[in-house]
């Protein structure tokens, strides 16, 4: 778990020269080695085999959650995703919260594949990372 803060870094326009770099620090270990791994699996599972597939990048390890949350009684449910993705040596090059408000049916799906989306482009401009 790292000490939390609101901003990491700021890009210029060109999006190369940096005017503010965060220095990120652990604060405490919230769980085992081995939690950590089994939900990285459950969540690759999760864009594998479930309702994340379309947030699956070839060429990338990716995982995710979707979900839905109530709005309203009279109003459509939420959609979400939250999800990452590993290069082939296993470092993390992405991660993304995608929420749909009112989506209604299939919106967390439609999470999932907006999220696919945006780790591609954030994968394809390694510039942006």
């Amino acid at each position: 778990q790292m000490r939390p803060y609101l901003v990491k870094q700021l890009l210029g326009p060109d999006r190369t020269t940096s005017y503010y770099n965060a220095q990120p620090r652990e604060l405490r270990q919230p769980v085992s080695g081995q939690v950590a791994d089994d939900l990285r699996d459950m969540m690759v599972s999760v864009v594998k085999n479930g309702t994340g597939r379309s947030a699956d990048i070839e060429g990338y390890t990716v995982g995710g959650k979707t979900g839905t949350a109530q709005s309203a009684p009279d109003r459509p449910d939420h959609g979400w995703f939250i999800g990452f993705a590993l290069d082939k040596n296993g470092n993390a090059v992405s991660a993304v919260c995608v929420e749909l408000e009112q989506a209604g049916s299939g919106g967390s799906a439609e999470a999932a594949r907006i999220g696919g989306k945006i780790m591609q482009a954030a994968i394809a401009d390694a510039g942006g990372r």
